[in-house]
């Protein structure tokens, strides 16, 4: 059984998809690189410039990441891109993990849901009782 499966969803009519979706069973951050890279695939096709594209690919790697290393399986990235020029971002997982501690007071982990704030129009989390969905949205 793979331990991942992605999902291009188009609109009635549309040749360029409009939904993402990669669902990992096992999540592994060595799965990650893989992961960005249909992610900015997906992104480049929608034509969007640059910088949103960087954007959002920074945010989906935290979310993903986060997700991958704190919460239980399964990690489920979605992204969607509307009508409006924003892009959403959703990642769901299993529900938070035994938190590991940390002595450092220098770490270089902990900033990542302060940069989907500073990169985001909004964000946020919605805790449901089989798991956690933190989303983010872009806009043009």
């Amino acid at each position: 059984m793979p331990r991942i499966s992605l999902h291009l969803h188009h609109r009635t009519g549309s040749k360029t998809p409009d939904s993402f979706a990669v669902t990992l069973k096992t999540p592994c951050t060595a799965d990650m690189p893989r992961i960005r890279g249909r992610a900015r695939d997906f992104l480049a096709g929608r034509r969007m410039p640059d910088s949103v594209l960087d954007d959002a690919l920074l945010v989906v790697s935290e979310l993903l990441t986060n997700a991958v290393l704190h919460a239980l399986p399964p990690a489920v990235l979605q992204i969607h891109c509307d009508d409006q020029g924003r892009v959403h971002i959703e990642v769901t997982d299993g529900g938070p993990c035994v938190k590991r501690q940390t002595t450092e007071t220098d770490d270089e982990h902990g900033r990542g849901l302060y940069i989907v704030a500073a990169l985001c129009a909004s964000h946020g989390t919605i805790t449901r009782r089989k798991g956690v969905t933190r989303w983010a949205r872009i806009d043009l």
